[in-house]
């Protein structure tokens, strides 16, 4: 009887002890991927068509993109605050509900990403005059800033 009763409470003790353990292990909390929030302005066409892009991310980064390589690179990196303003241009513009392709000979685009990670391509003419003013206006000073 002593022996039964030595073996359920060493039985007893090792569960105890096995549960103890797993329940004091730390738990790590899922972190949350920030996937950055970024837009895609660029122009051109003509008779070399030759396209010249740039991304301008919400961290201030600004990358030009080599067509021959399909890829980015580093053009130059801005302060947040300084590009801040142009994401809430892009809001306020509504440009990721903006529907407008009729490219020409040489043309201006924006790409917006959306909130669905779709991208809006807006495009147009270069020389355009039935186009919302407003937004080759914010085309014309991303441009500018970028070239600075």
């Amino acid at each position: 009887m002593k022996v039964i009763n030595f073996y359920s409470r060493l039985t007893l003790l090792i569960i105890s002890i096995i549960l103890i353990s797993c329940n004091s292990s730390k738990k790590v909390a899922s972190q949350k991927i920030e996937t950055e929030n970024y837009f895609i302005i660029g122009s051109g066409g003509g008779f070399t068509g030759i396209y010249t892009q740039y991304k301008v991310n919400d961290s201030g980064l600004i990358e030009s993109y080599d067509f021959e390589n399909n890829t980015y690179h580093q053009y130059k990196s801005a302060n947040k605050n300084q590009v801040d303003g142009f994401f809430n241009q892009i809001i306020a513009l509504d440009l990721s509900n903006t529907d407008y392709s009729i490219p020409g000979n040489i043309s201006d685009y924006i790409d917006v990403l959306n909130a669905d990670q779709t991208i809006n391509h807006i495009v147009w003419a270069n020389e355009t005059n039935d186009f919302n003013p407003e937004i080759i206006k914010f085309h014309k000073n991303v441009m500018q800033f970028i070239k600075e």
